[in-house]
């Protein structure tokens, strides 16, 4: 248990976050937020899939607006996608949220992803 614990202060330190001490009950009403936050965040990162791997690359070259600037449509997206998934787990730490090691790996596997391809739109623009 000491492991997990200095791991969840790692991660608590690593989102610069203070968590709510351990012995405090928490109920559905305090974790309602972190849960919407975090679903709001998934829900983000699956539209912007949609947009950056559907609409964007058919319906903007249609329009005429292909190339660079559908590149910075979607880089604003990734950044807005990161923000929202480390706003929600910010939030699942700071309540001491009972799943919060639960969602992390989604997260984290969501975030890799979403870097790899802001990586390549950057490598994209600059090329």
């Amino acid at each position: 248990m000491a492991m997990v614990d200095t791991l969840d202060s790692l991660i608590a330190r690593a989102l610069f976050v203070r968590p709510q001490p351990a012995g405090l009950p928490i109920t559905p009403d305090d974790t309602r937020p972190a849960d919407r936050a975090f679903g709001a965040s998934l829900v983000f990162s699956a539209l912007r899939c949609i947009l950056q791997y559907i609409v964007l690359p058919i319906v903007l070259p249609l329009v005429g607006l292909a190339g660079d600037f559908s590149i910075g449509v979607v880089m604003l997206l990734d950044l807005v996608a990161l923000t929202a998934i480390v706003y929600s787990m910010r939030r699942l730490w700071q309540l001491n949220h009972p799943q919060r090691w639960s969602f992390l790996p989604m997260a984290l596997a969501i975030v890799v992803l979403i870097l790899v391809m802001l990586g390549y739109d950057i490598w994209a623009l600059l090329r």
